[in-house]
């Protein structure tokens, strides 16, 4: 089955939602599905890059993982967290476009951000995928 993961969230980080959708996709991954994944560059928790990034990254492991630029606050705080979790929204729009070829048959995308759930419903009717909301974190 080919499923792409969509998030913000994803390995390495060590805790919360990064850790447990990294997990998810090693066991799909493990059991011979074809995964894809988009997601942003680590930073949490501390809120700052783990590594030197400033735009898009592609990288296999064993599967295909773009890691898209966003906006991280300095000190997060309501206005300025719409805006990162926004900037990812945005960011991935390019990833997106790029992947509706491939014609996944499941597109899982991970809340937060909620801003992302329009576009997964689009994807999903423009490559007939099947849409799932997993609720990670409640953003409000």
């Amino acid at each position: 089955m080919k499923i792409l993961i969509y998030g913000l969230h994803f390995k390495p980080d060590l805790i919360g939602i990064g850790k447990y959708t990294g997990e998810m996709t090693d066991w799909l991954s493990n059991r011979g599905h074809k995964i894809r994944v988009i997601t942003a560059p680590s930073y949490y928790p501390q809120w700052k890059l783990k590594q030197r990034f400033w735009w898009y990254k592609k990288e296999v492991n064993p599967f295909l993982t773009w890691r898209c630029p966003i906006y991280i606050p300095s000190q997060p705080k309501g206005f300025t967290r719409l805006l990162h979790l926004l900037s990812f929204a945005l960011s991935s729009v390019p990833i997106l476009i790029k992947y509706l070829s491939w014609k996944p048959e499941y597109i899982i995308s991970i809340e937060p951000p909620f801003f992302t759930t329009p576009f997964t419903l689009l994807y999903s009717k423009l490559t007939r995928s099947k849409s799932i909301l997993h609720i990670q974190d409640l953003e409000i």
